[in-house]
């Protein structure tokens, strides 16, 4: 089986650094996308029309690795149905594609949410891949995602759930939505604060998942976080200070509430998703701090 991997979602943050990372490995890429005629995708070797199920298969067919990474914003609709849509139908449709392959792949990473651990008043608590579903609408959501994907599992294909953290990344995702509200000196803090922020560094999560493709061993839900989450006040702190902005702005709840609707409680309540599982096989974070990872991706502290 050839070092192929077929990417859902490719043009997105995450699978575009994974497909920059496979290429530079020596694999062939293929891109699965809506838009192929828009695509800017310099890495991938075929971009394939989402629509096109016969190509997809016969892409999918013989491929070491099938990557899932689509799914709308949160951060840019409230739409529920859509989000939904996104990621439990249309992951539970890749994994028909992978039905309809041969040979099918060894591997099918799909990613998932920190969000399968709800987003309910947790009172301090700590999750691990052991504890389970949130009993709240993203709890919910992210288990029937999670369960879409592994129906590959039943094809014997082995299936791994990233659950995603924030994804730092300055250009994209909550980060890159950040960083000119700070610079405009609006930049603050989620009331209360004191809710936890989990959080991985773009370069981790891009190594963590190349360590599932790689990995024979490593098969369903693992936590894509830093082993040190922080407290909402801290973040909006540390990010204040690497841009030499104040970051002490107490952000009424109502207020992001109107501007992410449903998935304003993400932001506002939570407990810290924990990365045992990827510590227990050793995996080394690059940026286990908020400092480093900050200062990897923002410059030094301004102050």
């Amino acid at each position: 089986m050839q070092n192929k991997a077929v990417i859902f979602g490719g043009t997105g943050a995450i699978g575009g650094a994974v497909g920059e990372s496979l290429k530079k490995a020596g694999w062939t890429v293929t891109v699965v996308t809506r838009n192929p005629d828009k695509a800017q995708v310099s890495f991938a070797d075929n971009i394939v029309s989402f629509t096109d199920d016969k190509k997809i298969v016969k892409e999918i067919s013989g491929a070491r690795a099938v990557l899932n990474f689509s799914g709308a914003s949160i951060n840019s609709t409230k739409k529920l149905d859509l989000i939904e849509e996104s990621r439990v139908i249309l992951t539970a449709r890749v994994t028909n594609l992978i039905s309809a392959s041969k040979p099918r792949p060894e591997v099918f990473v799909n990613g998932s949410a920190a969000g399968y651990y709800g987003a309910e008043e947790t009172d301090d608590l700590k999750f691990t891949e052991e504890s389970p579903a949130g009993k709240d609408y993203w709890g919910n959501m992210v288990a029937k995602w999670e369960k879409a994907a592994e129906g590959a599992s039943d094809l014997g294909v082995r299936v791994v759930n990233v659950r995603t953290s924030l994804f730092l990344d300055p250009n994209s995702g909550t980060l890159g939505e950040m960083i000119p509200l700070f610079r405009k000196r609006m930049g603050g803090y989620v009331k209360p604060g004191r809710q936890w922020v989990s959080w991985i560094h773009r370069d981790d999560e891009v190594s963590l998942i190349l360590e599932c493709i790689n990995n024979s061993s490593i098969s369903g839900p693992i936590n894509a976080s830093s082993p040190n989450p922080v407290r909402m006040k801290d973040f909006a702190s540390s990010i204040g200070k690497h841009l030499g902005k104040s970051g002490t702005m107490a952000i009424p709840q109502f207020v992001v509430k109107l501007r992410f609707g449903k998935a304003a409680s993400l932001l506002i309540n939570g407990g810290a998703a924990m990365p045992e599982k990827a510590e227990s096989m050793g995996f080394k974070f690059r940026y286990p701090t908020l400092e480093v990872a900050l200062t990897s991706l923002l410059g030094g502290n301004k102050d």
